[in-house]
């Protein structure tokens, strides 16, 4: 890929999530969007170079909050991986939106079960004997937690920490 190439596909991308931005949706625009087209010959291209600027967003923000936290060992691993998947959320929320309302296409789903079971991972939920399955599902789990946890005010995710470490615990037993 040239620099040409590569700046054009950012242009693309940033065009799309303005778009999606300005509709509140999180639906993909991609039919109405012929320079976009141009570059993304398909949907699955675009959410697949949306799929990979959110990976590169949250590798980044989970690398430095372990990196911090290894320093100092009475941080709990899974508040960690909890605090940078929210920071990462709140710097591209359109991006989020996004992959959320597509988290079911062919192109994506595979890449986001990989995400999600690498979050149980790093948060200390599974255990060397899970299975794909089982790691994949307690990355949902927790997801599913730390959303329910940052969309309700003055409800904190570790309320369901606890409960999520049990569930985990079973899992893995």
């Amino acid at each position: 890929m040239s620099w040409d190439d590569f700046y054009r596909r950012r242009d693309a991308v940033n065009t799309v999530l303005a778009t999606a931005a300005r509709r509140g949706n999180g639906a993909l625009p991609y039919d109405e969007l012929p320079a976009v087209r141009e570059v993304f010959g398909t949907r699955e291209e675009l959410l697949t170079a949306l799929q990979y600027k959110w990976q590169q967003t949250l590798t980044g923000q989970i690398d430095v909050a372990i990196a911090e936290a290894d320093d100092d060992p009475r941080i709990d691993r899974f508040d960690v991986v909890r605090d940078a998947w929210l920071a990462a959320t709140k710097r591209e929320p359109v991006l989020r939106a996004v992959l959320d309302a597509n988290e079911h296409h062919p192109a994506i789903s595979g890449r986001i079960a990989s995400e999600r079971r690498k979050l149980a991972h790093l948060a200390g939920l599974t255990s060397a004997g899970d299975s794909e399955e089982e790691a994949t599902h307690l990355g949902s789990t927790f997801l599913a937690l730390v959303r329910a946890g940052n969309d309700k005010a003055g409800n904190s995710p570790r309320r369901g920490t606890a409960l999520l470490r049990k569930l985990a615990d079973a899992v893995s037993a």
